[in-house]
């Protein structure tokens, strides 16, 4: 079964459920951002991992949230800008530095 990674769709955590947008939100707000690392292979991995938690109802932890969160943001994104077209260049460029500035650390 292959699980659609979306920003609405339901997470388990601690106190119940929540949605991967709200499970965002949560961690900007405790300021647990900018964690992983910008390979395909970091992303791939967290990702992998974040699916196989949520299919056995486990807690995903921060880093596969946050892979999560990109790959479902990116997808949005691009969707936005390539098929619907409803947003410009500008607004695309900015968005996406954005969304890997939230998810990625700083090159050292």
């Amino acid at each position: 079964m292959n699980l659609s990674i979306t920003l609405d769709m339901t997470i388990p955590h601690a106190l119940g459920e929540w949605t991967l947008a709200e499970a965002v939100e949560s961690l900007k707000r405790q300021r647990w951002t900018s964690l992983l690392e910008n390979t395909p292979e970091d992303i791939s991995e967290h990702e992998l991992t974040f699916r196989r938690a949520v299919r056995h109802g486990r807690t995903p932890t921060i880093g596969e949230v946050l892979a999560a969160y990109y790959v479902a943001a990116m997808e949005q994104l691009d969707k936005e800008y390539y098929e619907d077209e409803a947003i410009t260049n500008g607004q695309y460029r900015y968005r996406k530095s954005e969304i890997r500035r939230l998810v990625f650390r700083k090159a050292v």
